[in-house]
């Protein structure tokens, strides 16, 4: 009964931590865009079902964001890719968008250096078709989770990038 009250009481921590991470990062693309004079607005901030996260128009397309954060990253300097939580498909098995954006934080010589990582989600489902993660993990994220996350070296997931901000 403990562990699930852990992961409850995670969940709802990490879903506020992931609303601040998504303002940070939306906000960061709307101003890489007009740095590139690139056309950007956001329609709609935190979708409240799992399809999504943003609706977002860039250069006269409309598309649909998940915002993620990888809070791992500054430890193991991998990227992980959720596809399995709480013994249901998740993450990149059932999104609706078109992108996936990717808040990192790293700390070198007591400094932190963020990324977003900017990717069409076809260009990571096309990538696990091709097995091109290093690794499969099946215990990650939340006490009681079971979370199972594809894991992908950083220099192998920014190949898959269209913008690195």
């Amino acid at each position: 009964m403990g562990a699930l009250n852990i992961a409850v009481s995670n969940f709802h921590i990490d879903l506020k931590r992931g609303i601040e991470i998504e303002k940070i990062a939306l906000n960061r693309f709307l101003t890489w865009c007009e740095e590139n004079n690139k056309h950007c607005e956001i329609l709609k901030m935190h979708n409240d079902d799992n399809k999504y996260d943003s609706i977002i128009i860039l250069d006269d397309k409309i598309l649909l964001v998940d915002v993620k954060a990888d809070f791992m990253f500054t430890k193991t300097n991998n990227v992980a890719i959720e596809f399995h939580s709480r013994g249901k498909p998740s993450g990149i098995s059932t999104t609706h968008a078109n992108l996936y954006m990717i808040f990192l934080e790293k700390n070198i010589n007591n400094s932190k250096i963020n990324y977003l990582l900017v990717i069409p989600v076809e260009k990571i489902k096309t990538s696990i078709e091709r097995k091109e993660y290093f690794k499969i993990h099946k215990n990650s994220g939340d006490s009681g989770s079971s979370t199972q996350i594809y894991l992908y070296k950083f220099d192998d997931i920014l190949k898959l990038c269209d913008y690195v901000i």
